[in-house]
């Protein structure tokens, strides 16, 4: 994958196969209501993804395995540092624990 171009959908399922049963699947559900057909329009659809679910409570959990998953042999032995005390380091710390990298947070 490359943060500079589109992602393709062979790199989505292949990301998807990666975090099969690592991460919870998370529901979709509708919003309805007058709001929404007010600020959005009359004939707009709007789907939440309830990713509040997650153990980390975010959807970030996701990008944190796929690059604690993606790190070389050299990288997973050094282990992981992280230096906030914010939700990226409580993402970091999870998913280097689930796959085993040492870490210091």
């Amino acid at each position: 994958m490359n943060a500079s171009s589109p992602l393709t959908l062979e790199e989505i399922r292949s990301a998807a196969s990666l975090l099969t049963g690592r991460v919870l699947t998370t529901p979709v559900v509708a919003l309805h209501g007058p709001e929404v057909a007010r600020e959005l329009g009359e004939s707009s659809q709007c789907y939440l993804k309830l990713e509040l679910f997650q153990l980390t409570g975010t959807f970030k959990v996701r990008a944190a395995l796929l690059n604690v998953l993606a790190l070389s042999d050299e990288a997973r032995r050094r282990g992981l540092v992280a230096v906030q005390a914010t939700m990226p380091s409580r993402w970091l710390s999870l998913r280097s624990r689930s796959a085993r990298v040492p870490r210091w947070s």
